[in-house]
């Protein structure tokens, strides 16, 4: 036995074929894994088509795409048009050949039992009717009021093991609202305690994150979109578009945008918007919606009175619930396995929808009962309000008409009154022509008027008489207004009083005549100031020359001598500027350079070219002659400088060089005084250590001499980490045998003289200081002591009192010399 089960959403129709158990999808002529709601009105071959192809269309209102006609059928003003008539909404699934389709496939002439489970957001009104389009197409519908919830629940306490008694919570997001309700089983049956919705969140919740972020970034530039439905509605549109947005997202960093191009709003679909996008951000926000959505459910369930525990299972439709977030969120929440925990594709909807096949029906009577009842009320309602809406749109129209021709009645008597009122206006202005045209239009307006018939007569005489006199003010007057426009303000003065004697209250010759004197006295006053600022210009004073053009410009005359004065002058400012900036540039050049009387030159040059700021450059010239003898003097004051440099070099006076030096300096900078500078900072800083060691060596005497050993050795020793010229090196090694001859006689005992012990020869240790050690020579007889060659008088002293001994060959030790070896 063949039967038909459909899930018909407010987008699509699901269809599933079930022949004796055994279940498949409806195999459609356009290759769709469903019906898609999008239709196309081709009017042209009279022809419905329908398909997701016809999506974009319809998101982008274009015309001849029809969607959501679900919303549509109860509205007896909703129309398509075929064979260039008017068709109630509710024949396009007829006329689009779905039924057919859908009998082709069952291959079945005769009635097809015919089972239906309809989306929550499909009207009760809206449902009857395409009941009612079935049955004429001989699809009998056996049941229709099951939600896809409950029959999913049915199919999964079959195949999922529901069989426990308890609550359970269906999540259902077959479109882009979700819906989610609370069912109780008890004795093998499901029953629905509780229900509510999230409009717009059962879509993919990334896309969803996606769309707003686009959506809100444009929106808040452009402000489109000003009502949530407006956003809800753009938020289904940016769905056609989201998947290619996705592909581009997935391959970004976090933290670095993407830029989504060719963006459009449905209010402005030939604007194109670049969209920047962080990946970082539609991951938090993904992630905010989904705790958002959850948070709403464990309370929805709370607000229920039901505890964790009592929830046995929840059941997931749609891919949105792909996310696994989901899940992990929940179980948070209530700790169930996940066997518990079920999730259904859209592909699964064909499966679930046939449950109808294995449950008992029986169930749904009542409902069933209800449904319809609830249905058939609900379009009484729909055509109560349309009749209302037509008998109040037929009222107004009525009170429009009325209040239409009471309004015409009213402007007439306005036009009349203002007829008569601009009559009276033209008369007290003695425009006769004006009074017998206003008071002609009132006649008209009130033919029997008597007020109206009389000032018309009055109009009429007063215009003849005044008719002669009008042509000569006319003729006069037209003269006046020539001269005037030709700037011969003369002539249109004395033309301007002829017209006033024949109408002394003419308004525009009275205007013309004074107009004309006051131009007269401004020209006069032009000319005083064109002639002062020719004067200023020819002394080449031109802001005096631009203030007196500024104040010409206050009068009202004619410019054109004053526009050329003002070109003159602009183009003679530019040739001096520029003649100024070459003097100018060439006085510092001079100046820099020091060739004084060439900046004295171009000084004078200046004065010359920029007159009115002659005074500066006259105080530049005293400027410069000061300077001029400053650098006489400075280069008297340099030579003399040098001199006492070259002086005091031969005296090796290097104090006295450095400090000639810096004073050289300071008045200019030379690389030989320079480093002559350097040269005698370097000397004097070698006399002042010779002069240190000297010092350092006086100390050594004193401590060698108050018999202070240790302390003469530690500054012996200090002298020896100095660089140490070879004369240098002789003295130190002379202190170093002197302090071992006073402690060897230091530590002789007073008693009987013995030999003296042998003196070490030149170092006894080997402190060569690492100048080149000279072989031993036979120490040659002493016929007669030398003076030694040091000006120290306690060295002179100690080789009178220690002759000189032979010296001996002492080999030099064995391995490196350490600054252990000079320790004592």
């Amino acid at each position: 036995m063949k039967s038909l089960a459909l899930y018909i959403d407010k987008w699509y129709i699901v269809g599933a074929v079930n022949t004796d158990g055994i279940t498949r999808l409806v195999n459609l002529p356009n290759r769709e894994d469903r019906i898609w709601l999008y239709f196309y009105e081709d009017v042209a071959n009279d022809e419905i088509s329908y398909g997701k192809g016809f999506q974009s269309k319809f998101r982008n209102n274009e015309p001849h795409y029809y969607g959501d006609v679900f919303s549509l059928i109860t509205q007896s003003s909703a129309q398509y048009t075929m064979f260039k008539r008017s068709q109630p909404m509710k024949g396009i699934f007829k006329s689009s050949k779905i039924f057919d389709d859908l009998r082709k496939d069952m291959d079945e002439d005769g009635d097809i039992t015919t089972y239906i489970s309809f989306s929550k957001d499909i009207s009760l009104a809206s449902r009857l009717l395409f009941i009612e389009e079935l049955k004429e197409e001989r699809f009998v519908v056996q049941e229709s009021v099951a939600r896809i919830c409950h029959l999913a629940l049915e199919y999964a306490a079959k195949k999922s093991n529901y069989t426990e008694d308890g609550y359970y919570l269906v999540l259902n997001a077959c479109n882009e609202n979700l819906h989610y309700a609370l069912y109780q089983k008890t004795d093998d049956l499901f029953n629905r305690e509780k229900e509510d919705v999230l409009e717009g969140l059962g879509t993919d919740v990334r896309s969803r994150a996606l769309i707003e972020n686009v959506v809100d970034y444009i929106n808040e530039r452009e402000y489109l979109l000003k009502t949530k439905e407006e956003r809800e509605s753009e938020y289904l549109r940016m769905n056609q578009f989201v998947d290619d947005w996705l592909v581009k997202l997935a391959s970004a960093r976090s933290y670095i945008p993407v830029e989504l191009t060719n963006v459009t709003l449905s209010r402005d679909p030939f604007k194109n918007y670049p969209v920047p996008v962080k990946k970082s951000k539609i991951d938090e926000r993904t992630d905010k919606i989904v705790k958002d959505i959850i948070n709403v459910i464990v309370r929805f369930v709370k607000d229920a009175g039901v505890s964790h525990e009592q929830i046995k299972g929840i059941l997931f439709l749609g891919n949105t619930f792909t996310n696994i977030q989901f899940k992990k969120e929940l179980r948070s929440y209530y700790n169930l396995d996940d066997c518990k925990m079920v999730s259904y594709k859209d592909s699964d909807l064909s499966s679930l929808v046939s449950a109808y096949t294995f449950i008992d029906c029986s169930q749904f009577s009542a409902a069933q009962n209800v449904m319809r009842g609830n249905a058939e009320a609900e379009l009484r309602r729909i055509k109560i309000a349309e009749e209302e809406a037509a008998a109040m749109k037929r009222a107004k129209e009525e009170a429009d008409a009325k209040a239409a021709i009471e309004k015409e009645a009213t402007e007439a008597e306005r036009k009349f009154k203002d007829a008569m009122d601009m009559g009276y206006d033209a008369e007290r202005e003695h425009d006769y022509d004006k009074m017998e045209e206003f008071f002609n239009i009132a006649l008209t307006l009130r033919p029997d008027d008597e007020e109206a018939k009389q000032k018309h007569e009055e109009a009429l005489r007063k215009k003849a008489e005044l008719s002669v006199q009008q042509n000569h003010y006319k003729e006069k007057i037209q003269q006046a207004k020539t001269a005037y426009d030709e700037n011969d303000y003369e002539a249109a003065k004395f033309k301007a009083e002829e017209a006033l004697s024949f109408m002394s209250d003419s308004k525009e010759a009275l205007r013309i005549k004074e107009d004309s004197i006051r131009r007269i006295k401004s020209q006069k006053e032009l000319e005083r100031y064109i002639n002062r600022a020719d004067l200023f210009i020819a002394q080449k004073a031109y802001s005096e020359a631009i203030q007196e053009l500024q104040k010409a410009k206050l009068l009202d005359v004619d410019y054109k001598d004053i526009i050329e004065r003002e070109t003159r002058i602009k183009k003679e400012q530019q040739a001096t500027n520029s003649r100024i900036e070459e003097l100018s540039n060439q006085l510092n050049s001079a100046l820099n350079e020091g060739r004084y009387d060439d900046a004295i030159t171009a000084c004078n040059e200046l004065i010359e070219v920029d007159f009115t700021n002659s005074r500066k450059w006259s105080a530049r010239i005293s400027d410069i002659n000061i300077k001029r003898e400053r650098a006489v003097e400075d280069r008297k004051h340099w030579e003399k400088l040098v001199r006492d440099i070259d002086s005091a070099q031969w005296e090796e006076d290097w104090s006295r060089i450095i400090t000639l030096c810096k004073e050289a300096l300071d008045i200019k900078d030379n690389p030989d005084i320079r480093t002559k500078l350097e040269k005698a900072e370097a000397k004097l800083k070698t006399e002042n250590e010779l002069k240190m060691l000297d010092q350092t060596i006086a100390e050594i005497k004193d401590l060698i001499l108050g018999s202070h050993f240790a302390d003469a050795e530690k500054k012996l020793a200090s002298l020896r980490r100095m660089n140490l010229n070879p004369s240098q090196e002789a003295k130190v090694r002379d202190l170093n045998r002197l302090i071992f001859t006073k402690v060897d006689e230091a530590e002789q005992p007073k008693g009987p003289k013995r030999k003296p012990r042998p003196k070490p020869g030149n170092d006894p240790f080997g402190w060569d200081f690492g100048t080149p050690r000279s072989k031993p020579k036979q120490a040659k007889p002493a016929t007669k002591p030398q003076k030694p060659k040091s000006n120290d008088n306690f060295f002179d002293s100690a080789v009178k009192v220690n002759k000189p001994l032979e010296k001996k060959s002492i080999s030099k030790p064995s391995g490196k010399i350490t600054n252990d070896d000079f320790n004592f």
